[in-house]
């Protein structure tokens, strides 16, 4: 079955914000020391709604495909509290939980490389995407990222 550009793009752009969110707000080149801190009168640079996507547990989002139809994708982000055969639960802020059920086609992105569902452990801090049929949430997308230290710059002396 070949996937709309519609579905596509919103997969590839709910990976996008995830990572963002998952990498933090410390962004420099290698070998640069991150930029001061915004002023309190700064606005945020991501808009508006920066504040709640850094802050994001867990969202439907419904869109409308190339062909008229529509598809409901679900972003969770949290910890594994389980992996299970095809599923994996997580843990997420607040107290909430999500089950969702993996299979061959689930890429897994693990410290930034491609990785599988093997290599998902509970503890994990994850980032998934699924699409919603009836009431099961199929895993598209699973990333654990970097851990902190590995996305800071060195130090320099």
């Amino acid at each position: 079955m070949r996937k709309s550009t519609a579905r596509v793009a919103l997969v590839g752009a709910a990976l996008l914000v995830l990572g963002v969110m998952g990498a933090g707000a410390v962004s420099a080149a290698p070998g640069q020391a991150p930029a001061a801190a915004p002023s309190a009168s700064a606005k945020p640079a991501g808009g508006p709604f920066d504040k709640v996507l850094r802050r994001m547990v867990h969202a439907t989002v419904v869109v409308r495909n190339a062909d008229g139809t529509v598809a409901t994708y679900q972003l969770d982000r949290g910890t594994i509290a389980s992996v299970g055969s095809g599923t994996i639960t997580i843990s997420e802020a607040g107290g909430g939980t999500a089950t969702v059920s993996t299979d061959a086609a689930t890429r897994v992105r693990k410290n930034g490389a491609k990785s599988d569902l093997s290599s998902l452990a509970a503890g994990d801090k994850v980032s998934v995407v699924s699409e919603v049929q009836g009431s099961t949430a199929m895993a598209k997308a699973i990333v654990v990222p970097k851990p902190l230290a590995a996305r800071l710059p060195a130090p320099t002396n």
